[in-house]
């Protein structure tokens, strides 16, 4: 089942919501669009009883400067208002949604960037996140306020030749999520560029698996 809700603009895919045994939430990356995470993504994961709800960026972008320059006043008013947009998607799905049903998180690209964003501002309201290619908005040394997450359990990724996600920024990132209380499991993948492998896919397969069986995502220290 596909459709798009003019409500919340968003896409949503898989399983009826009221049959989900989880929701994920995949958040889009610069200039793509619920499409393109759709082909790229959520049409290899195998994982049973999913429903998927894509936000949609107004112009196909949660916000404009790179990601890795240095915060403004204007890149933080765009991202508290993409947040906003993509809780209240997440919300509207979650209301109709089975009673304690889990919600994963997650995203490619800028999608990263803005879940790692959500993760860190809004604290644990969700039950694990993914970020494909992603770190902190800002500059390496900005300020970057950042909830208790309490074990919230993530995985984070990158390319160790990624002209976008800078392995700086990606540190410090993975630092900050660890020193919140964030249990991460974080994968670099040699030579690689700005792009989502089969090895990260079948990552978040096996994270909707296992949190569809409320099993721990990172036992034994792999997903």
């Amino acid at each position: 089942m596909t459709s798009i809700s003019a409500d919340i603009i968003a896409l949503t895919s898989g399983v009826a919501v009221q049959d989900a045994a989880v929701v994920c939430s995949v958040i889009h990356g610069r200039y793509g669009a619920p499409k393109a995470m759709m082909d790229t993504l959520v049409r290899h994961l195998t994982a049973p009883d999913v429903h998927y709800v894509l936000p949609r960026a107004a112009g196909n972008a949660w916000y404009a400067a790179p990601t890795s320059a240095p915060m403004t006043d204007e890149t933080l008013e765009e991202i508290s208002r993409s947040l906003a947009q993509i809780r209240g998607d997440i919300a509207a799905t979650m209301a109709a949604a089975p009673e304690g049903v889990p919600l994963v998180v997650g995203g490619f690209s800028q999608g990263a960037c803005m879940t790692i964003e959500h993760v860190a501002r809004d604290g644990c309201n969700c039950d694990a996140f993914f970020a494909l290619t992603g770190c902190r908005v800002g500059a390496a040394g900005n300020p970057r306020p950042i909830r208790d997450l309490d074990g919230l359990e993530g995985f984070v990724s990158t390319g160790s030749r990624d002209p976008f996600i800078l392995l700086p920024e990606y540190s410090e990132t993975l630092h900050g999520l660890a020193d919140a209380g964030g249990r991460i499991r974080a994968d670099m993948f040699p030579r690689s560029d700005h792009v989502m492998s089969q090895p990260e896919i079948a990552t978040v397969d096996s994270m909707l698996r296992r949190m569809a069986r409320r099993e721990p995502l990172l036992q034994g220290g792999a997903v």
